[in-house]
């Protein structure tokens, strides 16, 4: 488990690049007080390994290669592993006019720090981006995918999704954003199709205050229409599940404000707020979870720095984040909290 990642990581970044090919990579350090996020969690550090590799095969084809390995503090080897393979076709290419067309596999592989052993998913994207106007973009994306877990089959699914994106440009250096967002999702061993669809949207407002600073607020929401789901042996507590867009129902707001230093790099502020509602007759089927349903009202907070020290060749990129999350839960067990600091150095 340990060898294969590592090897494949070091082989991407190890192989020649010509005029049409790319490679990227980077290492992220993250301490955090809960390394895991989960309640009662222990704090650590948590590193990350990753590589990727962009060629293109002809005018129109691309493809694309990206390894990931995790490590995590008190316990051995690699805890996560993943592998995604992409392959991309540029349909349309013009001045008002893209589209493309992408097919894709990943493969994702956990250790001893959770009892789930990994999955797979393959998914096919149709992208359109259109200038309606100049000052007004159209973005449209349709995509049908596959999940299929290696344990906990009940969790086993097929997904279509997609979303309608409007943006407007104005003289005053103001950008709103429209988004319509939906899709639907159909359980392997639930019999009733649609298991559970999602409707949703957001709306962005943008502004460039000055030439080096500038802000975005974003409201945003979805309702989910669950499925009525059977009993189930699932024991499993994993963030990787109640993380799914396609388990609760939410509200939030987002905001950012970015600052441009003269130099290269920039600093950032990111703050937002959502409730998650998630229904009882969708977490029936975990019978360690509330059967009831509960909300979650999760706080994040964080500021970035992306700043070259000149010290460091230009193809390296540092940046460093400080974070707090809190999670407040109406069923107490299921809070948690956190506060960290992160380093991550891209190479590109």
């Amino acid at each position: 488990m340990i060898k294969s990642p590592l090897s494949i990581l070091l082989l991407v970044l190890l192989t020649g690049t010509g005029a049409s090919a790319e490679l990227a990579g980077g290492l992220l350090l993250d301490t955090s007080s809960n390394m895991l996020q989960r309640p009662d969690g222990e704090s650590g550090t948590f590193a990350m390994l990753y590589a990727s590799y962009d060629r293109q095969v002809t005018r129109r084809v691309f493809v694309m290669y990206g390894v990931q390995g995790d490590f995590l503090e008190y316990y051995a080897g690699v805890q996560h592993h993943s592998h995604e393979f992409t392959a991309l076709y540029d349909a349309v290419t013009g001045n008002n006019l893209n589209v493309n067309a992408t097919v894709s596999a990943e493969l994702s592989r956990y250790g001893d720090v959770t009892r789930l052993a990994g999955y797979n998913t393959f998914s096919a994207d149709v992208y359109a981006k259109y200038y309606i106007t100049p000052a007004l973009l159209m973005r449209a994306s349709t995509i049908v995918g596959l999940k299929r877990f290696l344990d906990y089959e009940s969790e086993n699914c097929a997904n279509i999704d997609g979303f309608l994106r409007f943006d407007r440009f104005f003289r005053t250096r103001t950008t709103v954003r429209l988004q319509l967002e939906g899709g639907v999702r159909r359980y392997d061993e639930l019999e009733n199709t649609p298991s559970a669809t999602l409707v949703g949207g957001r709306l962005r407002l943008a502004q460039s205050m000055t030439n080096r600073c500038g802000m975005w607020i974003e409201a945003h929401g979805n309702d989910l229409s669950p499925p009525s789901a059977g009993a189930s042996d699932m024991t499993l507590y994993d963030r990787i599940f109640l993380d799914d867009i396609y388990k609760y129902s939410n509200r939030g707001v987002i905001l950012s404000l970015k600052y441009l230093f003269p130099g290269k790099g920039s600093l950032q502020f990111k703050g937002s707020f959502a409730r998650h509602d998630y229904p009882g007759d969708e977490m029936a089927a975990f019978n360690f979870l509330p059967g009831g349903g509960w909300r979650e009202d999760e706080q994040k907070y964080s500021i970035s720095m992306t700043y070259h020290p000149g010290v460091i060749p230009e193809s390296l990129r540092p940046t460093y984040e400080l974070y707090f999350i809190d999670v407040d839960a109406s069923e107490q067990s299921l809070s948690y909290d956190g506060v960290g600091m992160t380093l991550s150095l891209a190479y590109r």
